[in-house]
């Protein structure tokens, strides 16, 4: 959902913009984070925000990024560029935003200015690498390190979805099928059972499986109505910060998913600091920043303690080491380039070290799950034919 608020920063300015966020508790806890002191909130429908409903997409922002960055640093001025690029791109939530971006810089607003009016199509770190490029003079060289993070993210999260959305399809299809077969097949077998008066007669087995089918016939509706509702109590558990929280402190504990899951989270962490850092942004408000990045709350929470016990006086590396996210090789990395004024070199290490372990991971999941998932759905299979087979190889042997 999108909300349009005003308010407030720590110097008593006033500040408006849109902030997308599941709810408005969301919204306001985001803010809160950002330093904003909010005196007017309110959801808006998605057209009365400026520009086209959805945020950009990775690829497009990476692309985007490459052009600009070519475009400034041979001495185009922004606003002809945008107006370029605006012509030249693919993506309609681009297209329209950039209209919008043209017309703001023409009537003397900057652009990073213009940006932060459209929180809910350009991602954060976009827009406020951007204002540090315009105020350090260097908005080509931020351009261009906007373009690489986002060819990265893109190619991370590519990775992710493909090693997560195979074996949720093959689950699925497999569950379609073995329902298809419990509904609509096995009855037919049953009946024939019924017509030759051996129902009392049936295996153990085939009993079981005609009571299982027996269940889904007679309650299918229900069943529905079961698993609909649990889709929804799933979505509201999903968007209650506490338990959402929990759920994602949980999930780097799965089998299989979990370390591939917290390896995502450090690469997302590290890769978004080191080039905040290298942007020249202070820790402390790279921080703030950082943790919009990770997608996952229990990460997010535990990188805004950081930042306050920072703005106290301690160490970063101190503050990490008891996040279960950060493994004890990046801490070690990370101590280092503190000592040594090279931070954002080795952030950068740890989160290419990462990104390889993802894709590494991703592989072998791949390659580990499909045999399981092969193996428990033709054992499946078995048992039915097994249950359906063996009182008709019985009447054979009567005969």
């Amino acid at each position: 959902m999108n909300y349009r608020y005003i308010g407030k920063d720590t110097l008593g300015n006033v500040v408006k913009g849109n902030i997308e966020a599941e709810n408005q508790q969301r919204a306001l806890w985001l803010l809160k984070e950002k330093e904003v002191f909010v005196t007017k909130i309110k959801e808006v429908e998605q057209t009365q925000s400026i520009g086209q409903k959805g945020r950009i997409k990775l690829k497009d922002m990476a692309i985007f990024c490459n052009q600009l960055s070519a475009m400034v640093e041979s001495g185009v001025p922004v606003a002809k560029a945008l107006k370029s690029l605006q012509q030249q791109t693919e993506s309609k939530v681009l297209k329209r935003n950039l209209v919008e971006v043209v017309k703001d810089i023409e009537g003397g607003k900057s652009l990073s200015e213009s940006l932060k009016e459209r929180e809910g199509a350009f991602p954060q770190i976009f827009i406020s690498l951007i204002e540090v490029g315009e105020m350090g003079g260097v908005l080509d060289v931020t351009l261009k390190r906007l373009a690489e993070f986002f060819e990265r993210e893109k190619e991370i999260n590519d990775k992710v979805k493909s090693a997560l959305t195979y074996p949720a399809f093959i689950m699925a299809f497999s569950g379609i099928a073995i329902i298809f077969l419990l509904v609509f097949v096995v009855p037919n077998f049953v009946q024939m059972f019924v017509d030759m008066g051996v129902e009392d007669e049936l295996p153990t087995i085939t009993v079981v499986l005609i009571s299982i089918t027996d269940l889904l016939r007679q309650n299918f509706i229900t069943l529905i109505i079961i698993v609909l509702a649990a889709f929804i109590l799933a979505k509201y558990l999903w968007v209650n910060e506490k338990i959402a929280k929990y759920i994602d402190g949980k999930k780097i504990h799965l089998p299989i998913f979990g370390s591939l899951l917290r390896k995502v989270a450090l690469s997302k962490f590290t890769k978004t600091l080191a080039i905040m850092v290298q942007s020249g942004v202070d820790i402390v408000t790279a921080l703030s920043l950082v943790s919009k990045t990770v997608e996952n709350r229990d990460f997010e929470e535990r990188i805004l303690e950081a930042r306050e016990h920072l703005r106290e006086g301690t160490g970063l590396v101190e503050q990490l080491k008891a996040n279960p996210f950060i493994d004890t090789m990046a801490i070690q990395m990370i101590e280092v380039g503190e000592e040594t004024g090279s931070l954002d070199k080795m952030l950068d290490k740890v989160a290419k070290f990462n990104e390889d372990e993802v894709k590494h991971t991703t592989d072998r999941v791949s390659s580990l799950i499909e045999p399981i998932m092969i193996v428990v759905l033709a054992v499946i299979v078995a048992v039915i034919l097994l249950a359906v087979l063996l009182p008709m190889f019985d009447l054979l042997h009567v005969i």
